[in-house]
């Protein structure tokens, strides 16, 4: 019974090992499997996080094409809205042309009457010259008649003396050429009450041509009229007001010279002041000052750069083509014919 109960256990033992042996392989197997586990879940992790990258990547991309997306359509919203904004500028500028337009067609019309007041004006002008040069002459062949009476009393009274004053002979007469039109500054450009007498002194005697020492009306508007440009009656005003007897000296020159510029008439009264072609447009078109001017009338038939008038009284003015501005300041009970691009007033 005791070996009986031996064998039993002993089978029971063995079975027991075997299913402890079973049980530790079944163990090793779960080891095994936990490991190849414990990889994969590394592995799976790995990728995991290679996915993660991926996407974050890839939605920094989409976030970066958005941004870019949306300042193309504000750049190109604002593109068009500035289209839009020039649009309306250029309609805009479009409609002030066509105005403008439409304001110059009917200033070009209004501005007609004038043309034909202008040209009347010139038609004026010529005849007053003309008269003017005619009395002119006639007034030169009084003089030439009183300078061959009292040459003819002189000889007579002073008989010693005649051989020297026939050896003088008379008067010259209109029969010199005339002078040139002035090129370039005019000598007497500058000319003022405080030029200094050796100015004055050599526009003397380029004037007296004859070197007698006195300057003759012929000598004057020969001076005046052609070179200078002035009008005849200038000439015959300045030798009335400081002439004395045949002609003008040094001294009433000096007093009258400032009168000579071509490029300011001051403080006359009851004057034909004429400004013809080249008197003031030798160096290029000049800038004129008219001032304190009673009972005159201006003719300036000349290109200017810029006209001042100022406190005039009842004068009649024809002012030709100004290239820039004329200035009416402060004038009474005056007339004008104006040809400029701009016309400012005052007073």
């Amino acid at each position: 019974v005791r070996l009986s109960d031996m064998d039993i256990q002993r089978s029971r033992i063995e079975a027991m090992e075997s299913k402890l042996n079973e049980v530790q392989g079944e163990q090793r197997l779960l080891r095994d499997l936990k490991s190849i586990m414990d990889a994969h879940k590394l592995q799976a992790d790995r990728r995991l996080g290679d996915l993660d990258s991926a996407l974050a990547s890839i939605e920094e991309q989409i976030r970066e094409k958005d941004r870019r997306r949306n300042n193309d359509v504000d750049a190109h919203r604002a593109r068009f809205e500035g289209f839009e904004n020039r649009l309306t500028e250029l309609q805009v500028s479009q409609v002030r042309h066509k105005t403008s337009v439409e304001n110059l067609d009917i200033a070009v019309t209004s501005l007609e009457p004038l043309r034909a007041t202008v040209t009347t004006l010139q038609g004026g002008l010529a005849a007053v010259e003309e008269r003017i040069r005619s009395r002119a002459q006639e007034l030169s062949q009084d003089m030439q008649q009183s300078w061959n009476s009292q040459n003819s009393l002189t000889q007579r009274v002073n008989a010693p003396h005649a051989s020297s004053q026939a050896s003088q002979g008379p008067k010259p007469g209109f029969d010199k050429p005339r002078r040139q039109r002035v090129t370039g500054k005019p000598a007497t450009a500058r000319a003022s009450a405080r030029s200094k007498d050796d100015e004055i002194q050599k526009v003397f005697n380029d004037i007296d041509t004859g070197g007698s020492g006195v300057l003759t009306l012929e000598d004057l508007q020969s001076y005046l009229c052609d070179h200078l440009g002035f009008g005849q009656a200038e000439a015959f005003g300045f030798m009335k007001t400081f002439g004395q007897g045949d002609g003008v000296s040094m001294e009433g020159f000096k007093k009258g010279y400032a009168r000579l510029t071509p490029f300011l008439l001051s403080k006359r009264q009851n004057e034909v002041l004429i400004r013809k072609d080249g008197s003031l447009s030798s160096m290029g078109p000049q800038s004129l000052q008219i001032e304190e001017l009673d009972d005159c009338e201006v003719y300036i038939c000349e290109v200017t750069n810029t006209i001042f008038v100022d406190e005039c009284k009842r004068c009649a003015m024809l002012i030709g083509p100004c290239e820039t501005s004329v200035f009416v300041r402060d004038c009474e009970d005056c007339v004008f014919w104006i040809a400029a691009q701009q016309l400012r007033t005052r007073g």
